[in-house]
């Protein structure tokens, strides 16, 4: 019955149902995942508005901790700490505030929120108040107490020094009573209790009347002073206590009507808020369980089902397309089978035209492998070329640094000459120096003649002495005797007169010996220098003659070079072109041997297997549309004009490669 109905109808109708079966698991799962989606959507809320308010919660507990420490301790890090968790609270309560919309939810949180703001103000009072008790403390009752207890020991002191016995015993009783106040007041910072506020006003009073009995007796004007202090410090003392007790009494009302109220009841009504949304979750979570755990059951069916129905029908259109396969599968075998007969027997032709062609492809290899020889020679040739050419451009560099280190010799020898005339102009202003000198001497020496005129002129004038003193007498023995002493100095200063003349006179004599003959060996030396120099900037230019010639004959070898490496390049590139077609031709033999071959068993191929092919079609479209139909005549003859064309076209393609 089903033959009766087209391949195709058969597959549309399978898919059709497949698909009706997958849509329809589509649509069931979506409408059921979109409403669990929505439900743990509001579950989620739920599950959030209960984190939200257990964090509210635990900041809150952490608040109140903070004020308890601060109560303790009095710190500024539990201040910091509790503004630090008070801001976290508060801007999780804003949040709540916003997240949480349920009515009686809102209502609990919104009053919560009034209570937070109490809560801090009320810590902030007992803050301040804490400050005010500290500051009285420190600034005024220790410091008051401690300065009656020190002018209270300095009357006890003195009087016990002076010997005033009863004044000692009374101003030891009123020590008793002043420490014992300071006892108490101590035991009330950490009591806070009535009784100890009652010991310190009694001892307080006993205190005074201590105070007075001693007043009495106290006879000294000093002690009397100390006294008059003591009452005006402890009158101070005792309303400084009075106000502290008042500000103690305060914060503790505020801690216990206040802070200790308001903290259980925002811990209360975050708990109420919990318990609320905990209630809605343990109803909502079973339902949404049960829901999807149905959907998940239905789901699960209607794939069951599909899936059996995809089973069923792949196994019969297997098992229908296996068998007509089956049948068409023979058939091809058999054509194999001929084909393969055609095959071997066309072999034969296919492997003597490989043969020739394998000839050819040797012959061209020969060929390649002396032009590839040949080009390997133009190739050295080439690269001695330029070898030849790089040494000789070594050698034009080396020669153009010869010809610079002759320019720098040149250059120096014209230095040195400069250098000698300069020396010549030296040695005849040093020679002029000398001659200065020279006149120097010569003016010394004429200085040395006055000097011997001087001796002269003493002499006499000693020798006139000597005759006048000879005509005094016996007065005249003194001055004779200075005269003779004049006498011999001035004949030793005409000696050394003489002697500094003949030194002068050879002096002169030596120096202008020694300055001809210097100045006679320098000028012979200058000269010998200057024929020197002239001699070596003769050869230095010489030299550059020469060089500019071996620089010219290399120019004209690296012109040669460049030509002889410019021709073998170009016979090495014509060496290369004719190996690439070479190349080439042997490549174009083998393609066309290979292409003969291919084209060859193609066109046998399709003359052999043509008419086997329009019987396979025909079977094929009856599998297709089903059976009692038949190819229509215009497919059949469509089938049958692509068949020969396609073998033509082969058969064309084989005659070229036939004639390459």
């Amino acid at each position: 019955m089903l033959n009766r109905f087209s391949l195709k109808f058969k597959v549309y109708s399978s898919f059709i149902t497949m698909i009706s079966l997958i849509a329809l698991i589509s649509i069931y799962a979506t409408y059921n995942f979109s409403t669990l989606a929505s439900e743990f959507f509001t579950y989620r809320e739920m599950a959030m508005d209960s984190n939200l308010s257990s964090e509210v919660q635990s900041n809150m507990l952490m608040v109140r901790m903070n004020v308890k420490d601060f109560i303790i301790s009095s710190s500024e890090k539990d201040i910091k700490q509790f503004n630090e968790y008070f801001d976290v609270t508060t801007k999780k309560m804003d949040q709540a505030l916003v997240d949480i919309q349920k009515t009686n939810r809102a209502t609990i949180l919104q009053a919560t929120s009034q209570n937070l703001k109490e809560y801090q103000n009320h810590f902030n009072e007992v803050v301040g108040l804490m400050k005010e008790r500290n500051r009285l403390v420190t600034e005024k009752l220790n410091i008051n107490g401690k300065l009656m207890e020190e002018k209270l020991s300095r009357i006890l002191f003195t009087a016990r020094r002076d010997r005033d016995m009863v004044a000692a015993y009374n101003a030891g009783i009123a020590m008793r009573n002043l420490l014992l106040a300071r006892l108490y007041v101590t035991r009330f910072f950490d009591t806070n209790d009535r009784d100890s506020v009652n010991k310190v006003v009694h001892e307080l009073r006993e205190f005074e009347k201590d105070i007075s009995v001693l007043e009495k007796n106290l006879q000294n004007s000093e002690r009397r002073k100390l006294l008059r202090q003591i009452l005006t410090i402890e009158k101070s003392y005792s309303s400084d206590f009075q106000k502290l007790v008042t500000i103690i009494n305060k914060r503790n009302n505020i801690i216990t009507e206040k802070l200790d109220v308001l903290g259980p009841r925002i811990a209360s009504n975050i708990e109420e808020v919990k318990l609320d949304i905990k209630s809605v979750q343990d109803k909502f979570g079973p339902r949404l369980k049960d829901h999807l755990t149905e959907a998940k059951t239905v789901i699960v069916i209607i794939s069951i089902i599909a899936l059996i129905t995809g089973i069923a029908l792949a196994v019969f259109f297997v098992s229908y397309l296996s068998k007509t396969i089956a049948i068409i599968n023979e058939g091809i075998q058999n054509s194999s089978k001929d084909l393969n007969s055609v095959s071997n027997s066309l072999n034969d032709s296919a492997n003597k035209l490989s043969s020739a062609n394998q000839q050819q492809s040797a012959a061209l290899q020969e060929t390649s492998s002396s032009i590839h020889e040949i080009s390997c020679m133009v190739a050295n040739n080439t690269q001695n070329a330029q070898e030849t050419a790089s040494l000789s451009e070594e050698s034009k560099n080396f020669a153009n640094e010869g010809k610079d280190s002759v320019n720098t010799v040149r250059n120096r020898m014209d230095d040195i000459q400069s250098n000698n005339e300069e020396l010549v102009k030296n040695i005849e202003n040093s020679n002029r120096e000398i001659e200065g000198l020279i006149d120097v001497i010569n003016r010394i020496a004429e200085k040395t003649t006055v000097i011997n005129d001087i001796v002269f002129q003493t002499k006499l004038l000693s020798f006139n002495a000597s005759v006048e003193a000879a005509r005094a007498g016996e007065h005249g023995d003194g001055f004779a005797v200075v005269a003779h002493e004049v006498g011999q100095l001035a004949a030793m200063s005409g000696e050394a007169a003489e002697e500094i003349s003949q030194l002068l006179s050879g002096s002169i004599t030596q120096v202008r010996s020694t300055v001809d003959k210097s100045k006679e060996m320098i000028l012979r030396s200058v000269e010998k220098g200057k024929i020197s120099v002239d001699e070596g900037v003769k050869a230095a230019q010489e030299c550059e003659v020469i060089l500019n010639d071996i620089l010219n004959s290399f120019d004209n070898v690296n012109q040669s070079v460049k030509q002889i490496s410019s021709s073998s390049t170009e016979q090495s590139q014509g060496v290369n072109e004719i190996t690439s077609a070479v190349t080439q031709l042997s490549q174009s033999a083998n393609e066309n041997s290979i292409v003969t071959q291919e084209a060859y068993n193609k066109a046998q191929e399709v003359n052999s297997l043509a008419s086997r092919l329009h019987e396979l079609s025909q079977l094929t479209v009856k599998l297709i549309e089903g059976e009692g139909k038949i190819i229509p005549g215009k497919i059949k003859q469509v089938i049958d004009e692509d068949i020969l064309a396609e073998s033509e076209r082969v058969s064309e393609v084989f005659s070229k490669s036939e004639a390459a």
